[in-house]
Formats: C-alpha cells, sequence, structure tokens
C-alpha cells in the first residue's frame, strides 16, 4: 500500500486500498482474493501515524483431515512512520516506537511489508477446518481405495495382509 507524501494532508486523512500480496510468501494456504485495506492516517508533520485495517480470505488445508476451507482474517493495528533525520540527531532522539522511516525526499511510503509481516503473524500455525475436526477416517479412505478400482502400490499389499490377519486373530 503506497501512501503518497505530497497528497497527504496535513492532519486526519483516510485511504482504502486492495492489497495483492503473493501466496507464494505463506508457508500454507493461498489469498483467494486481494487483502482489502483502510488506513486512517493522522500527519503531525515529519511524523505520521497510521492505524490500517485489513480483512482477508484465505484457503487453507485442514491439517486433521487434509480438506480446503476458506478462512477470513480481519485485524487491525497501529504504524509510526518518520521522518528520517541525520545520523548525529537520530542517536539522541532514538524513538523506539518508531516502525518505519523515510528519508526527506521520499515522495512515498510503501507499507505492504508491514501490512504482509502483520497478516502472516495472525495467521494459524495449524489450520483447522473445525475445532472439533476428527481428522481423517483411515478405514474409509483405505476401504474407498480398495473398493473404488484404482491402482493401489504393490507395496502396500504387505501391510493389508498383516491388518486383515491381526482383524482375524482379534476377531475369535
Amino acid at each position: 500500500m503506497l501512501i503518497h507524501l505530497q497528497q497527504l494532508p496535513e492532519g486526519y486523512s483516510e485511504r482504502t486500498s486492495q492489497l495483492p500480496i503473493d501466496s507464494r510468501l505463506l508457508e500454507q494456504g493461498v489469498f483467494k482474493k486481494d487483502v482489502a485495506c483502510r488506513a486512517r492516517i493522522d500527519r503531525i508533520q515529519q511524523q505520521i501515524h497510521i492505524r490500517l485495517t485489513y480483512q482477508a480470505e484465505i484457503e487453507f488445508e485442514c491439517s486433521r483431515c487434509l480438506n480446503f476451507f476458506s478462512h477470513c482474517i480481519s485485524d487491525s493495528f497501529y504504524l509510526i512512520v518518520k521522518q528520517r533525520q541525520s545520523l548525529a540527531s537520530q542517536e539522541e532522539n532514538d524513538d523506539d516506537f518508531v516502525e518505519l522511516y523515510y528519508e526527506a525526499d521520499a515522495e512515498e511510503i510503501d507499507i505492504s511489508d508491514a501490512v504482509r509481516d502483520e497478516i502472516i503473524t495472525s495467521l494459524p500455525m495449524k489450520p483447522l477446518c473445525d475445532e472439533s475436526c476428527a481428522g481423517i477416517d483411515s478405514t474409509r479412505f483405505a476401504q474407498k481405495n480398495r473398493n473404488s478400482g484404482e491402482d493401489v502400490d504393490p507395496r502396500w499389499d504387505a501391510l493389508w495382509k498383516l491388518r486383515n490377519r491381526s482383524e482375524d486373530t482379534n476377531s475369535r
């Protein structure tokens, strides 16, 4: 999301944007559409305070049952952007709350990386389609493959024999 400094008035303003984010940046999941962003901006001389709200729809694969499902995320965060001072004055006025700096001759500020970082840190580590997801039903899955007439890798035959033998001994 680009903020054009020449067009940004002193005081309060708002901007909305659709932010395309590359799904390859995610370890798992795919963005179904661009991320909707709304920025409430308060500019006070060379310091810019941004309250950014975002909303995205991501398609995940459930960690338990391996089915795909859509998950909507929305959140907001606060970002402080400040004009970079000379090195001497920067050491004296080092501000821990400032997250981005821009040069005095900059025409625009790109806050896309900050938005992407916030989205990535808000994603679940183990996405689940439902909290009560029981996972893969291995017996139904195995029988479906065996009965469907699909070619099954012959290396699995030894395991099928062991399974059938154990079922026979358990039923006695």
